[in-house]
């Protein structure tokens, strides 16, 4: 089946998609439109599928955009809390490890002083037996 070029009225075959006189654009006509609608023509339940989840990939969309604008303000919230505490902040992290520097100097010493006593008692012990 053969196509009319609308523009210069040559006789063209059904596949292409221009003509080939002049190299104007195929334009369908209504019959051949709906033929083509008919010929695609999809069940209404596959409609209703692709409906149903357009639906509910809309409303994930929706809930997904609410979520990320409660967050977006979440962490401009905290960003505008660390610049303005930040001073604050890094005096107590060189407190804590101050505290940190102290514990450790204060296990070293209990670990020192349980080792002492228990060398004297040791010493103690060795003494009395030898008498």
């Amino acid at each position: 089946m053969a196509w009319t070029c609308i523009n210069c009225e040559a006789s063209n075959d059904y596949n292409a998609s221009t003509c080939e006189v002049c190299g104007m654009e195929r334009y369908f006509s209504i019959s051949e439109v709906n033929d083509l609608l008919k010929m695609q023509e999809l069940e209404p339940t596959e409609i209703k599928k692709i409906q149903t989840n357009f639906k509910r990939a809309s409303t994930e969309n929706k809930n997904l955009r609410q979520k990320n604008k409660e967050l977006s303000q979440r962490m401009n919230d905290l960003e505008s809390f660390h610049t303005k505490h930040k001073p604050e902040m890094q005096r107590l992290e060189k407190q804590v490890a101050h505290l940190h520097l102290w514990n450790k100097r204060w296990k070293i010493a209990v670990v020192l002083s349980g080792l002492t006593i228990l060398f004297f008692l040791l010493a103690k012990i060795t003494v009395t037996i030898q008498f």
